[in-house]
């Protein structure tokens, strides 16, 4: 079971890290295509800031080519680094307000795809996966802290 469990995990990781959804959502955003921009995008998005380091850890990449892209980024006017406060070795990073407004944009694309993916089922289905999900979420978190 646990294995099926897996199987099914790595399909949907798998579906999210495809570039080429993500290249299709930017495409019909109308923001040029970039290999890096979902996953840095997303993260920072979430976290709100982050260091490169943590970034880095996050994507499986190492901190000089997390950094590149970063200054890439904060060039082209999505990104805004410091240096933190508590360390000045560390950059935070977090998004700017073209930032900002593109992580929006793209909240608000996947979402328009969730609902069309999940147009066929029910009220109740979709409360029964974000419970198996948030379940799923706890169980991993669970683990991962002992």
């Amino acid at each position: 079971m646990n294995n099926q469990i897996f199987d099914l995990l790595f399909e949907l990781v798998n579906f999210f890290n495809d570039p080429k959804n993500d290249n299709i959502l930017l495409k019909n955003l109308k923001i040029k295509e970039s290999p890096n921009l979902m996953p840095i995008i997303m993260r920072i998005g979430k976290m709100g800031k982050t260091t490169v380091g943590q970034l880095a850890g996050q994507l499986g990449k190492n901190h000089s080519s997390v950094s590149r892209q970063i200054d890439k980024f904060e060039k082209e006017g999505l990104l805004i680094s410091r240096e933190s406060q508590e360390d000045m070795r560390v950059r935070e990073i977090s998004l700017s307000k073209t930032g900002q407004k593109i992580y929006q944009q793209i909240i608000e694309e996947r979402e328009k795809a969730l609902n069309k993916a999940f147009a066929n089922l029910e009220d109740d289905q979709l409360e029964q996966i974000k419970q198996s999900l948030e379940l799923l979420v706890d169980s991993v978190n669970t683990a991962r802290e002992e």
